[in-house]
């Protein structure tokens, strides 16, 4: 039960880390900047629902959402790669995995 739980942690951080991705491919791009970071927003908050040694607590739910700034229209190239930064060191996802989503 314990793999599956890991597995479902990576899956949700790693969708978070996919949308960021996407951002950084569409930051000119307001429309598509706004949805891709509403989306990693999201799964970034679904992180404090894991369980045993995967989940995050709010306070670092807060804080990795906080590097995203409160204004997406504002939100820069360096505050989304200080996310995924902060996904790397704080999840199951590894900086080659991140790569690949």
């Amino acid at each position: 039960m314990s793999s599956i739980r890991l597995e479902w942690h990576k899956i949700i951080a790693g969708t978070a880390v996919h949308y960021l991705n996407a951002a950084l491919n569409n930051i000119d791009d307001p429309a598509l900047k706004m949805h891709e970071l509403s989306e990693a927003y999201a799964f970034i908050g679904n992180l404090v629902h894991s369980t045993d040694a995967y989940s995050i607590s709010i306070a670092q739910r807060d804080e990795c959402r906080a590097l995203l700034g409160d204004n997406f229209y504002e939100t820069t190239t360096a505050d989304v790669n200080a996310a995924k930064e902060w996904l790397i060191a704080n999840t199951a996802i590894t900086l080659i995995q991140s790569a690949n989503l």
